[in-house]
């Protein structure tokens, strides 16, 4: 990648990102990657993938999806999110970075990297699905379970984040289908219902559901 297209990621990502500590580390990062070759669509993919990893690094992680959609410029419309993960995966080999807990991750050195887990999400997705503090409180409770387990530990976070808020309002009798959910979320359908599944089962939940699960 030449200086013009480094300069040009790090404009966009002033103005793409908002939070102060996010953008910093987005900053940083585009520095150390002046010398790292584009991929796929090149400058467009590269920026969600920097800001992706930025948010994970602030320990405010954010979807692929997310990454995508808050994106504004008409050349990420059609960026698949593979695309964009196949880049992250990229810069995080380049930089030599390893996963590391959550008390020992530096924010802007670049050898660690939170691994994010479900309940990472929940504030995130409870301002975008509008769920309730009840529902929220009982999420917690229902994720916090899900510590227990390694099986959910290794799904996609997001996806347990999904299915534990799904199963919080079965339980709060609060009707939402998992089809809007993970529509509104990002995610598969099919992710979302083996999610929610596998959570039910090592909980050892015993639950009557009606028709409601579409």
């Amino acid at each position: 990648m030449n200086e013009e297209s480094n300069k040009l990621i790090e404009n966009i990502l002033k103005e793409m990102i908002k939070e102060d500590l996010v953008r910093a580390i987005a900053l940083k990062m585009n520095k150390e990657l002046i010398n790292m070759s584009l991929i796929g669509r090149g400058r467009d993919v590269r920026v969600a993938s920097i800001i992706y990893l930025a948010y994970r690094k602030a320990k405010t992680p954010k979807s692929l999806s997310e990454i995508a959609s808050m994106i504004n410029i008409q050349a990420m419309i059609n960026i698949q999110e593979k695309e964009i993960g196949r880049d992250f995966k990229k810069i995080v080999k380049e930089l030599g970075m390893k996963y590391c807990k959550k008390d020992k991750a530096s924010l802007f050195g670049k050898k660690c990297m939170i691994q994010p887990e479900p309940i990472d999400y929940l504030n995130n997705l409870s301002e975008k699905l509008k769920i309730s503090d009840k529902i929220k409180a009982e999420t917690i409770k229902i994720l916090k379970k899900c510590r227990k387990f390694p099986e959910l530990i290794c799904r996609n976070p997001l996806s347990v984040t999904c299915a534990s808020i799904y199963l919080a309002c079965f339980l709060c009798n609060e009707k939402r289908t998992q089809r809007k959910l993970a529509n509104a979320v990002g995610i598969d359908g099919q992710t979302l219902r083996n999610s929610y599944q596998m959570i039910v089962a090592k909980l050892d939940l015993k639950l009557k559901m009606s028709g409601r699960r579409k």
